[in-house]
């Protein structure tokens, strides 16, 4: 359980921290406060890498598996609760061409 812990701790920051410097690069742009129109392609083109990396999908529903092995347990279910949110985002995405280099 070790893993699949570390596992969501690892996609949730890092996740935040391409989200973040899209959302910022975007509102600054999009309001007229920067011109760093280059800076927020390659910002939302991380972003997009990131939730579309097929080795994440893949890692995750590995952890999924194992969890789902594992007996019963309050952290057992919010891992399976997390990983499984991170599982229906990509869901969200398929179809979506996120592999596109911007």
């Amino acid at each position: 359980m070790q893993s699949a812990r570390e596992y969501f701790d690892y996609l949730n920051h890092a996740y935040v921290a391409v989200h973040k410097a899209k959302e910022d690069l975007f509102w600054s742009t999009y309001m007229g406060t920067s011109d760093d129109h280059a800076g927020f392609t390659r910002a939302e083109g991380a972003y997009k890498e990131f939730i579309g990396d097929p080795a994440k999908l893949a890692r995750t529903r590995d952890e999924l598996s194992v969890l789902r092995a594992a007996p019963p347990s309050q952290e057992r279910q919010e891992l399976l609760h997390g990983l499984g949110g991170w599982l229906a985002k990509k869901r969200e995405i398929k179809g979506y061409n996120v592999s596109k280099k911007v």
